[in-house]
């Protein structure tokens, strides 16, 4: 099965149900003001609800489409925790963006700019991207490795079909 542009991320968000979180995560960690961060992150929480929310239908959504996979029992259980164990690590990283996303408006509100220190933040920054990297195709990774070549065509297939591709 050819996979458009935008399907690979599309399961790899469905797989782990963090869209709202990776959403989120960039947000805090590139938002330079409590302006944003109180307003900007208000307004789309009214919109789209929590993470929690997010979870909760991702994985509803997903169980769903492992039915309509025909994953067996033992797949279903072994892939949700993989995701679960994603979504866990990846939560933790959203947890400790808050003190990042603190420094950086320290820095940024300063009286003078420190552009050493805004080059650390952004670094540290870039190293949570690469975490959060790595932890997404590892899931990717495990969980093709439970799935069938059949089951992961038609796992693209109805990824495709539900963002209308």
């Amino acid at each position: 099965v050819p996979m458009s542009r935008h399907t690979l991320p599309l399961v790899v968000l469905s797989l782990v149900g963090v869209s709202a979180l990776g959403v989120s995560t960039l947000g805090v960690a590139y938002a330079g003001s409590r302006v944003v961060r109180s307003h900007g992150f208000q307004h789309l929480r009214a919109m789209h609800g929590d993470r929690a929310d997010h979870q909760a239908q991702a994985r509803a959504m997903f169980e769903e489409a492992l039915g309509e996979i025909d994953a067996s029992d033992a797949q279903a259980a072994e892939i949700m925790a993989i995701t679960d164990s994603a979504h866990g690590q990846l939560e933790a990283m959203h947890e400790g963006l808050e003190a990042h996303h603190d420094q950086l408006e320290a820095v940024f509100t300063a009286p003078t700019v420190d552009r050493e220190a805004l080059e650390e933040l952004r670094l540290e920054g870039l190293a949570g991207v690469e975490q959060a990297s790595l932890i997404l195709v590892g899931a990717i990774g495990d969980v093709a490795e439970v799935l069938s070549a059949e089951q992961r065509a038609d796992l693209v297939v109805l990824a495709e079909e539900l963002h209308g591709e």
